[in-house]
């Protein structure tokens, strides 16, 4: 008797695209879980980050005496002159300034916490000690002026460090890491009016630094926002400051067709001498249009609460409600 052979049976073009199907549903349950956990994860790196951000400017100014700096770009300044990059001590120094960069900077704390960047571009490329007095990380003491003898005007005459004394290493360890980069136009490190050529290798900005969160967006330093009314008249108030920095809550509980908004919306930021910001996930700082790096100060409290109740909750949800704030 012949013994009965069997042949493989081969998957039915239906059942292949039913696996498929199966396979792309599994796929779409357990992406979001995923992305989920990575979000946390970067938003909990960012977190512990920021909190050793404040301990390091906190270190700081008790070894100095002074919070670090802004260092600003200025687009009303050349990039060839020295002064492109302007420390500022005081919010008295130059309001305009100030105004014009919404009172944050990402360069400061790679300078003054880790000793990378540089207040003069033009002046250091000539030798990286006449900067900060240590080439690489580290630096010595900002002197009297606070900023290397260079807070002022920076030029090849007039800059001189402190070429002897105790180099204070990095308040923050960022070594081999990818949490710090050279600052790029291409990543939205430059008020988009600020004259600068990307593929210029002289140019001013190739020398500064910027420090990075969970996300890879470099995370800014806010001080000297205004917590008076320009008039001068009594009481506090936060209409004029950066709305990207202001609790979210207390934005959206705003009354409706109001222009006030006293500084007890808000009592830790009023009361707050600088401020850490990240991006968060979606690496908006506040919605395009609205808030904008450059000479216009719009993107103000006072700009917010012009927008109707709708509005108001849109903009909050495009951007400042997924930021991560941390005042000091």
């Amino acid at each position: 008797m012949n013994a009965q052979r069997h042949t493989p049976r081969a998957f039915s073009l239906i059942e292949l695209l039913v696996v498929v199907v199966i396979i792309g549903v599994l796929i779409g349950i357990a992406a979001p879980a995923f992305l989920s956990v990575r979000r946390g994860a970067a938003r909990t790196a960012t977190e512990s980050q920021l909190g050793s951000m404040v301990s390091a400017i906190d270190q700081f100014k008790t070894d100095f005496g002074f919070l670090p700096l802004l260092i600003l770009d200025d687009p009303e300044v050349e990039p060839t002159n020295p002064d492109w990059c302007t420390a500022l001590a005081s919010r008295d120094d130059a309001v305009a300034k100030l105004e014009a960069e919404r009172y944050h900077s990402v360069y400061s704390l790679p300078v003054y916490l880790l000793g990378i960047g540089a207040l003069s571009p033009d002046v250091v490329s000539n030798n990286p000690d006449r900067h900060d007095g240590h080439a690489g990380a580290g630096f010595r003491d900002p002197g009297p002026d606070r900023a290397w003898g260079g807070a002022r005007e920076r030029t090849t005459s007039t800059h001189r460090v402190l070429a002897s004394g105790r180099i204070y290493t990095p308040y923050v360890d960022y070594a081999d890491t990818d949490r710090v980069r050279r600052a790029s136009t291409d990543l939205g490190d430059f008020p988009e009016e600020a004259s600068v050529d990307a593929d210029d290798p002289d140019a001013p900005w190739r020398s500064m630094s910027v420090i990075l969160d969970g996300w890879g967006t470099a995370i800014r330093y806010y001080r000297h926002w205004p917590t008076r009314p320009e008039s001068g008249t009594p009481g506090e108030t936060l209409l004029q400051a950066p709305a990207e920095i202001v609790d979210p809550d207390a934005l959206a509980l705003a009354p409706e067709g109001t222009g006030e908004f006293d500084a007890s919306r808000d009592v830790e930021l009023a009361r707050a001498g600088y401020a850490l910001l990240s991006a968060g996930a979606d690496r908006i700082f506040s919605p395009r249009g609205f808030a904008r790096q450059g000479p216009s100060a719009d993107g103000t409290v006072e700009d917010f609460l012009m927008n109707e109740t709708r509005d108001r909750r849109r903009l909050l949800r495009e951007g400042m409600d997924d930021n991560i704030r941390v005042v000091r």
